[in-house]
């Protein structure tokens, strides 16, 4: 049975709907309550905004809408409404939204299991959960059923006299955002993920995200009620299931939305392996202990100054798969003691000091240990504390009673001093430090070679010199191959190498072995800070293209796609391109700019290109990272504000993850791009 009212027109209906063209809902009546038949409009309050109609005004034949008595096909109507269309519903508030400093509200409604949404309601009219109404106004398809309340035309929201059903939809995955968008959702589980306004909770093999809007009255709250929410916490919720796109999305719009609960820690153990050093056996027994036996070589020091010449054992420990990042993991070493009478050696290393000591690499923990014959039959323990919400999980590496550790290798050295007119020098044993503390100085610039450091290292007495072999090492990385002595320009008992720095903070290490079976000496080289290189005279100038996202993109809508950020400048393109969602642009607010947004979902990508000859020298991409998102050039992960070298006409930049999440975002705010 349908519901058919009639009204005169005014100038225009107050009501615009931006709904849904979403999955036809099933035509049986799901659980709720339609309205009673009647042939004339409702005789409850009306809680609209006053329309003026001019007395000359010409009467019109009114428009005509239906209320279906089927709740699926009241759903329907307004969903599938055309922008001429007439359409109402009659639901239930069961959600107030009210945005900072503005005096209207938006309203989640439901009947039954179907939702609606009434955007930018004057708080004025006093509407409240619990409040069942009647609302009119004209359709149109959109990805949700949505009605905007404007003030300029005649709309009505009328109170309902009836009874309306709009129980809580217990949260399941195979809710229905066609047909639930603006109903409330309940449910509880386990926080498994953190970011900065949402978390991401399990439900027995389901998961759904909790969201929440922090430049909203309740959001604000929500924002600082979860600071501190745990991976493992557990968590019961209530809010409405509305986001437009994602179907397993929850937006918590007050802070009792959000109950928290007990922590409980994650059996997430990393994954033991052997790192071999000095042919050592290594056989990692019962997932958490590394068995060593058989005989230890004589090593060189590591070129990384991870570990010093001598026996050394090596461990890896990689995070596990569900670990987000490993931003909060610290360890505890002990050290056996070594003597009858002795005390272990207990180090705790923090989250800093291991980046500092080099143990913590991209995906889990890298541990060295210099050894000899009085670990024998002991053992080496270390507990890592891999985050608050996390089981702490302890590391055995034990030597057998039988190990052999051979004696050690000789080791001749050579002396090394810095050749390099004009420039200070301070060496200490192995070490070489160029510059000086006192004032800045300049490394010159050499035609054809760059800005040039020449060190001399004068040979041992007893090498050999056909059996000695050089090789050189910038910031860790091998630049070749091993080279002779005779290619290394030899002048009598030294040799001369050449190096070149390419910023100040670049470090060198000179690895020589003097003669066959001997220990590899190594020499380090590194500059003071605040050493200066010489600019390439013959260099071509260069030319700072600083693109702000929000000056780009003055008075474009918020979500527009934007696939090229406009540069004004005839010689550089940047283009953005991946999925639907890759290249939409949104404004800031308050002190955060706009963003330009990729996402790593759709394989999103940036690609900056030069024309007219011309050579980008350098990128830096200035972003806000979401779902753990990072900017990657060339495979490498690049953190926001970060200069990535190009040298070339092209660059693109895609978006990865510094933890296990596969949605991440790079929201772009700014592009400098220096070009030649």
């Amino acid at each position: 049975m349908k519901k058919k009212l009639l009204f005169f027109l005014a100038p225009a209906l107050l009501l615009s709907l931006v709904g849904c063209g979403g999955k036809k809902p099933s035509s049986s009546a799901a659980s709720g309550t339609s309205p009673t038949s009647s042939t004339n409009p409702p005789t409850s309050s009306v809680v609209s905004p006053t329309s003026k109609v001019s007395p000359t005004t010409t009467p019109v034949t009114p428009p005509s809408y239906t209320i279906p008595t089927d709740l699926a096909e009241m759903h329907e109507a307004v969903a599938k409404a055309q922008k001429t269309d007439y359409v109402g519903f009659v639901a239930k508030i069961v959600g107030v939204q009210q945005y900072s400093g503005n005096t209207n509200v938006n309203l989640y409604l439901q009947n039954g299991k179907y939702g609606y949404r009434v955007n930018n309601v004057p708080s004025s009219l006093g509407l409240k959960v619990g409040d069942v109404v009647e609302v009119y106004g004209r359709g149109a398809a959109k990805d949700y059923v949505a009605i905007n309340y404007t003030t300029d035309n005649l709309g009505k929201i009328t109170a309902y006299s009836g009874q309306v059903t709009a129980d809580p939809l217990t949260w399941a995955s195979s809710i229905l955002m066609s047909e639930s968008s603006g109903a409330a959702v309940t449910g509880a589980g386990t926080v498994t993920a953190v970011d900065k306004a949402a978390v991401t909770v399990a439900i027995g093999s389901d998961s759904v995200t909790l969201s929440w809007l922090t430049n909203t009255v309740g959001g604000a709250e929500v924002a600082t009620k979860m600071t501190g929410v745990s991976i493992g916490q557990e968590v019961t919720f209530s809010g409405a299931f509305f986001d437009g796109k994602d179907t397993n999305k929850v937006s918590i719009l007050q802070a009792d939305g959000i109950t928290l609960g007990e922590v409980h820690k994650q059996a997430w153990a990393g994954t033991l392996t052997h790192l071999q050093v000095g042919e050592i056996t290594g056989q990692v027994n019962s997932g958490n202990t590394l068995a060593l036996s058989g005989t230890s070589k004589y090593v060189a020091a590591d070129v990384n100054g991870r570990y010093t010449a001598g026996h050394v054992v090596g461990a890896k420990v990689t995070k596990h798969a569900s670990l987000p990042d490993l931003k909060s993991v610290t360890a505890k070493v002990t050290l056996p003691a070594l003597e009858d009478a002795g005390q272990p050696t207990i180090t705790e290393l923090t989250n800093d000091q291991l980046v500092e000591k080099k143990i913590l690499v991209e995906d889990g923990l890298e541990f060295y240990f210099n050894v000899g014959d009085p670990y024998k039959g002991k053992a080496i323990i270390v507990e890592l504390n891999w985050a608050s919400y996390v089981e702490t999980q302890t590391i055995t590496i034990a030597f057998a009673a039988d190990v052999v550790f051979e004696a050690a290798a000789e080791l001749l050295k050579g002396t090394a001093s810095l050749q390099t007119a004009g420039l200070n020098s301070v060496v200490e044993g192995e070490n070489i430090t160029v510059g000086s503390l006192a004032s800045p100085e300049t490394i010159p610039w050499v035609t054809g070679k760059g800005n040039l450091l020449t060190i001399k290292v004068d040979a041992p007495a007893n090498y050999v010199a056909d059996q000695t072999t050089v090789l050189v090492y910038k910031n860790s990385e091998a630049q070749g191959e091993a080279a002779a002595w005779s290619t290394l320009n030899p002048t009598s008992d030294a040799v001369l190498l050449e190096l070149v720095p390419g910023k100040a903070t670049d470090t060198f290490v000179i690895e020589i072995v003097w003669k066959t079976d001997v220990i590899a000496q190594h020499i380090n080289v590194s500059l003071v800070e605040g050493t200066l290189l010489e600019a390439n005279p013959d260099a071509p100038a260069t030319t700072d293209l600083n693109l702000s996202v929000d000056t780009a993109f003055s008075g474009v809508a918020s979500g527009t796609k934007k696939t090229e950020l406009p540069t004004g400048d005839e010689n550089i393109t940047v283009v953005a391109s991946g999925g639907t969602n890759t290249g939409k642009y949104y404004p800031g607010s308050g002190d955060t700019s706009g963003t330009w947004r990729i996402y790593q979902g759709e394989s999103g990508k940036v690609t900056v290109t030069a024309k007219n000859g011309k050579t980008i020298v350098s990128v830096t991409i200035t972003y806000l990272s979401q779902n753990t998102g990072i900017i990657t050039y060339n495979s490498e992960n690049k953190e926001s504000g970060v200069k990535i070298d190009v040298n070339a006409a092209t660059a693109e930049f895609g978006v990865g993850n510094t933890g296990s999440a596969t949605n991440g975002q790079a929201r772009i705010q700014s592009i400098l791009i220096v070009y030649a």
